[in-house]
C-alpha cells in the first residue's frame, strides 16, 4: 500500500513539474499561468518549487475537501433518516438541502488554522493584541445563535447559504 501511494504521488509530482515547466514556457490564462509571471516589487518571482507545491496542494486540497464533504453530508443524513425521506419526496429543495449539509456536515476540521491579529480586537470582554496567534473555529460560524435558530438541528429546507464559510468567503458567503 505504501508503495502504491509513494508512487502515485511520485506521478502527482512529476505531472505538476511538467506542468509548472509548460506554463513557464508559455503562460496561459489560468491560474497557475498568472503565478509565474507575477513578480514583487522587487523584481523576483515564484521558484518552479513553490509552483509545484501550490499545484500539488491545489490538487490534493480540493479533492480531499469534495471526498470528506460528500462522507459527512451522507452520515448527516442517515443520522436523520426524516431529512433524507424528505429529499427523496421532493418535499425539500436541492439548493436548500446543499446548503444545509454544508453547513451543517462541514469537511474541516473545525480550524482555519493559525492566524495573527493585525491589530488589537475586542472580543467580547477580552482585548486580542496585535500580532498574538490566533485560531479561528470555522464551526463555530455555522453553529452561531444570532444567525442560525436551532443551528444544532439538521434541517434540509433551511437554506443557509449566508451562515456558513465551508468554503471561506465569496460567492458562498452573504452578509
Amino acid at each position: 500500500m505504501q508503495q502504491c501511494l509513494g508512487e502515485a504521488m511520485r506521478s502527482l509530482h512529476d505531472c505538476a513539474v511538467e506542468m509548472v515547466l509548460r506554463e513557464r514556457e508559455e503562460p496561459g490564462n489560468g491560474a497557475l499561468g498568472a503565478l509565474t509571471v507575477v513578480r514583487d516589487e522587487d523584481g523576483t518571482g515564484f521558484s518552479d518549487e513553490e509552483l509545484v507545491s501550490t499545484v500539488l496542494l491545489t490538487a490534493i486540497a480540493g479533492y480531499e475537501s469534495t471526498v470528506v464533504q460528500i462522507g459527512n453530508g451522507f452520515l448527516a443524513m442517515f443520522r436523520h433518516p426524516e431529512q433524507m425521506e424528505h429529499l427523496k419526496r421532493g418535499r425539500t429543495d436541492i439548493a436548500a438541502a446543499v446548503e444545509e449539509i454544508l453547513r451543517y456536515a462541514q469537511s474541516s476540521t473545525g480550524f482555519a488554522g493559525m492566524t495573527y491579529a493585525m491589530a488589537d480586537v475586542e472580543l467580547g470582554s477580552v482585548t486580542v493584541p496585535a500580532g498574538a496567534t490566533v485560531f479561528v473555529s470555522l464551526d463555530s460560524a455555522a453553529r452561531d445563535e444570532a444567525h442560525v435558530d436551532s443551528p444544532q438541528r439538521f434541517e434540509l429546507s433551511r437554506g443557509s447559504a449566508r451562515h456558513h464559510v465551508t468554503f471561506g468567503s465569496g460567492h458562498h458567503y452573504r452578509a
